[in-house]
Order: structure tokens, then sequence, then C-alpha cells
């Protein structure tokens, strides 16, 4: 190994350390917990602490009625089958893929309604934004919706997509590496 090479990891593993403290004190993210006076930001619990999982003998579907925050999905105001329907349907997705990329708790409680839309395309729509929306402030909603759904290849969606945001980042494996040597 040359010279250049050992200045170069050398530089990467500062690099890395540099980010994962910078995310560690600036990582803010929203949380679905939100007071009657004003909706607050706080920073996110990344990890499936006991609070985030579902109490043993509750089911997930129960708990899911148990949040008044999450509105009800958007209707179609079409006929089924018209055109105007279609173009209803696209541009619904296209706002729930918008939605997908704001990091605030109003637009993920959006989302998250949808996936109880009774048209399989917008529910899917919603999995994908919530996929890309990253958060795991999502996964009590989706087990209760996976709880909910008779359709097996829905199921299994839902299933991957609580697997994806459950997966710890590279960051997550950084620090948690990090806070092991320390």
């Amino acid at each position: 190994m040359s010279k250049f090479h050992g200045v170069l990891i050398g530089g990467l593993a500062i690099l890395a350390i540099t980010v994962v403290f910078f995310a560690r004190t600036t990582d803010v993210k929203p949380t679905l917990i939100s007071s009657p006076k004003s909706q607050t930001t706080q920073r996110a619990d990344h990890s499936t602490s006991p609070a985030n999982r579902i109490p043993a003998g509750r089911r997930a579907a129960d708990r899911f009625t148990n949040f008044p925050e999450i509105p009800a999905p958007v209707i179609s105001p079409h006929p089924p089958g018209s055109s105007e329907n279609q173009r209803w349907i696209d541009e619904r997705k296209g706002q729930l893929n918008d939605l997908s990329w704001f990091d605030d708790a109003d637009s993920l409680r959006k989302i998250l309604a949808e996936l109880q839309n009774p048209l399989p395309e917008i529910r899917s729509a919603a999995l994908a934004a919530v996929r890309d929306f990253g958060s795991r402030d999502a996964v009590p909603y989706l087990q209760a919706v996976a709880a909910k759904t008779k359709d097996p290849g829905e199921l299994k969606s839902l299933e991957e997509a609580i697997e994806h945001l459950e997966t710890p980042s590279i960051l997550e494996h950084l620090e948690e590496n990090i806070t092991e040597a320390e």
C-alpha cells in the first residue's frame, strides 16, 4: 500500500467520523407526537424501543384505531373506470411522491392515511412514499395495516417495507461502533 492510499483511507475515516458526529448533533426528525397547542418537532428515536413496539397481547389493528391524528384517506370524486378517475389517481400518486420528500409529521400522516384508501393503486403509491420518507415512526402503522389486509401480495409488500424501515443505516452502524469503542 502506497503512502497516497494510506492518506486517502485516513481522510475517509476522518470524514466518516465527522459525519457521524454532526448527524448525532443535528439529526432532528419529526415524530407523530403532537401537543394540542402546537406541532412540535422532536429528536427521532430511530430504535425499535419498547415504546415503539406493539405491547404484548395487543393486536396491531387495535393499536391503529387509537391514532386520531391520522386523517381519513382522500377518496376520488370521480366514478370508477372514468378517464377523470384515472387522471385523479395519477395526480394523487404524484402528490404522495411529493409528500415523501418533505421531512415533517404532517406529510407522514397524510401518506399513512392513504394506506387505508380503497384504491389499490393509491395504497401502493402510499407504501412507496412511506419507504421513501424513511421514518421509523411509520412502522406501527404499517404493522396495523398488515394485520388487517387480506391480500397476500399487499401483505408481503407491507412486511418488506417494515423490514426496510427497521434496518439500521450505515451511519447508525458507524455510530454504534464508535460508541462501543469509547
